[in-house]
């Protein structure tokens, strides 16, 4: 298994990038898009097997380094 560390602020920026009437689906996606796919690309590309991996904000979004 792996530990993932997150920014504290992860949520209230998630929430905020979503819209009042898109409800659960646009934080869905929110979440999606801004946490699970760079995720998958970080795992992806990475070629040693990582115990904790930590994430922070770039320009481009949420980056995880290990």
């Amino acid at each position: 298994g792996f530990e993932l560390q997150f920014p504290e602020d992860l949520p209230s920026r998630l929430v905020a990038g979503c819209s009042a009437n898109g409800g659960a689906r646009a934080l869905r996606t929110a979440v999606q898009q801004q946490v699970e796919d760079p995720l998958a690309v970080f795992l992806l590309q990475c070629n040693k097997r990582l115990i904790k991996i930590k994430s922070g904000w770039a320009e481009a979004g949420l980056q995880f380094m290990g």
